[in-house]
Protein backbone atom coordinates (compact mmCIF):
# COMPACT_ATOMS: atom_id res chain seq x y z
CA UNK A 1 0.00 0.00 0.00
CA UNK A 2 1.41 3.38 -1.00
CA UNK A 3 1.46 6.26 1.49
CA UNK A 4 -0.27 9.45 0.50
CA UNK A 5 0.09 12.93 1.93
CA UNK A 6 -3.15 12.35 3.87
CA UNK A 7 -1.65 9.29 5.59
CA UNK A 8 1.45 11.05 6.91
CA UNK A 9 1.13 13.62 9.67
CA UNK A 10 2.86 16.87 8.79
CA UNK A 11 6.03 17.32 10.90
CA UNK A 12 5.12 20.90 11.84
CA UNK A 13 2.01 19.66 13.66
CA UNK A 14 4.33 17.72 15.98
CA UNK A 15 6.63 20.65 16.70
CA UNK A 16 4.84 21.82 19.90
CA UNK A 17 5.05 18.29 21.33
CA UNK A 18 8.74 18.00 20.46
CA UNK A 19 9.46 21.41 22.00
CA UNK A 20 7.57 20.47 25.17
CA UNK A 21 9.46 17.17 25.43
CA UNK A 22 12.80 18.89 24.88
CA UNK A 23 12.08 21.52 27.54
CA UNK A 24 10.82 18.92 30.02
CA UNK A 25 14.02 16.80 30.02
CA UNK A 26 17.10 17.20 32.20
CA UNK A 27 19.86 18.75 30.12
CA UNK A 28 23.42 17.57 30.58
CA UNK A 29 24.86 21.08 30.77
CA UNK A 30 22.56 22.40 33.52
CA UNK A 31 21.45 19.10 35.12
CA UNK A 32 17.91 20.55 35.21
CA UNK A 33 15.01 20.74 32.77
CA UNK A 34 14.59 24.18 31.15
CA UNK A 35 11.00 24.38 32.46
CA UNK A 36 12.32 24.20 36.01
CA UNK A 37 14.94 26.86 35.40
CA UNK A 38 12.55 29.18 33.58
CA UNK A 39 9.32 28.80 35.59
CA UNK A 40 10.64 27.19 38.80
CA UNK A 41 8.42 24.15 38.37
CA UNK A 42 8.17 21.08 36.15
CA UNK A 43 4.81 20.57 34.39
CA UNK A 44 2.65 17.84 35.84
CA UNK A 45 2.28 15.04 33.28
CA UNK A 46 -0.88 13.50 34.72
CA UNK A 47 0.72 10.39 36.17
CA UNK A 48 3.58 9.32 38.36
CA UNK A 49 5.30 5.98 37.67
CA UNK A 50 5.55 5.21 41.38
CA UNK A 51 1.84 5.62 42.18
CA UNK A 52 0.19 2.59 43.81
CA UNK A 53 -1.99 0.36 41.66
CA UNK A 54 -5.71 1.12 41.60
CA UNK A 55 -8.77 -1.07 41.23
CA UNK A 56 -9.47 0.53 37.81
CA UNK A 57 -7.68 -1.71 35.31
CA UNK A 58 -7.48 0.86 32.49
CA UNK A 59 -5.51 3.19 34.76
CA UNK A 60 -3.13 0.38 35.64
CA UNK A 61 -2.71 -0.47 31.96
CA UNK A 62 -1.98 3.17 31.13
CA UNK A 63 0.50 3.45 33.99
CA UNK A 64 2.26 0.22 32.93
CA UNK A 65 2.39 1.39 29.31
CA UNK A 66 3.84 4.76 30.32
CA UNK A 67 6.40 3.07 32.60
CA UNK A 68 7.47 0.76 29.76
CA UNK A 69 7.68 3.70 27.35
CA UNK A 70 9.78 5.65 29.85
CA UNK A 71 12.18 2.72 30.23
CA UNK A 72 12.46 2.35 26.45
CA UNK A 73 13.17 6.07 26.10
CA UNK A 74 15.84 5.91 28.81
CA UNK A 75 17.48 2.97 27.06
CA UNK A 76 17.40 4.77 23.71
CA UNK A 77 18.92 7.89 25.25
CA UNK A 78 21.65 5.84 26.93
CA UNK A 79 22.48 4.15 23.62
CA UNK A 80 22.51 7.50 21.86
CA UNK A 81 24.83 8.88 24.51
CA UNK A 82 27.20 5.92 24.13
CA UNK A 83 27.16 6.32 20.34
CA UNK A 84 27.94 10.02 20.60
CA UNK A 85 30.79 9.36 23.01
CA UNK A 86 32.18 6.72 20.67
CA UNK A 87 32.18 9.08 17.69
CA UNK A 88 33.44 12.03 19.75
CA UNK A 89 36.33 10.03 21.21
CA UNK A 90 37.14 8.51 17.80
CA UNK A 91 38.80 11.68 16.47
Amino acid sequence: MEETSEDVEHPLTLLPFMEFQYNNQVHSSTQHPPFLLDTRHVPWMGFKPDQPRTHVESINDFKDQMKDTLEEAKAALAKSREDMMLYYNWT
